[in-house]
């Protein structure tokens, strides 16, 4: 068992993410924010010291975090909404920072760049 050097986001999709999916994607129109956050997106982040530090944490990388959401979604980026802006992130999704993370495995982190 090893303590890792990350806190972890997770992100859970709010009903402003669920209509914006049912309205790019027919295939979504019986899609629930409850069925979504079943298996919802986690994300390394570096360490967190305090709530502040998080918030910091979060607003310089809720970009990247909405973006991978979005393409979780269609990769047609036209389909996106144009002005991401934090106040819009958290509205979208609802956010769990943790602060510890335990490595169970005793094999190797395998890295894939996306």
């Amino acid at each position: 068992m090893r303590s890792v050097n990350r806190s972890t986001v997770i992100v859970r999709p709010r009903k402003p993410y669920v209509e914006w999916a049912r309205g790019v994607d027919d295939e979504a129109a019986t899609v629930t924010a409850a069925e979504l956050c079943r298996d919802p997106t986690v994300y390394l982040i570096p360490e967190v010291t305090d709530e502040p530090h998080a918030e910091e944490l979060i607003r310089d990388c809720f970009a990247m975090i909405f973006e991978n959401e979005l393409n979780g979604w269609i990769i047609d980026e036209t389909a996106w909404p144009a002005n991401r802006t934090y106040e819009m992130f958290r509205q979208w999704f609802d956010i769990e920072i943790d602060s510890m993370v335990i490595d169970l495995c005793q094999d190797r982190f395998e890295v894939e760049d996306l």
